[in-house]
């Protein structure tokens, strides 16, 4: 993955992170928690959040994309947390 990363969110436990290449998007906005935020695209190509541990995830094809980091819900205990990984 390309070095100019927009970092969406970052594992406590392992350091991975969920991001996009900055060649792509620019970052317009952030909530103060970092729990959100709105990415414009700078072109026509793709944008691809990438994770060590899984396939890219494309982003709608909009020029504007709010992305929200998402609590996990543990259906058996009920118990809502950020994820970690």
């Amino acid at each position: 993955m390309n070095t100019n990363k927009i970092i969406l969110a970052r594992g406590e436990v392992t350091g991975h992170s969920h991001a996009v290449d900055s060649r792509f998007a620019r970052t317009i906005e952030t909530t103060h928690d970092n729990c959100c935020a709105l990415l414009e695209r700078t072109g026509d190509d793709e944008i691809l959040v990438e994770h060590e541990e899984h396939n890219p995830t494309p982003l709608p094809k909009a020029k504007r994309v709010r992305v929200r980091i998402v609590a996990m819900y543990d259906y058996l205990t009920g118990l809502i947390e950020r994820v970690r990984d």
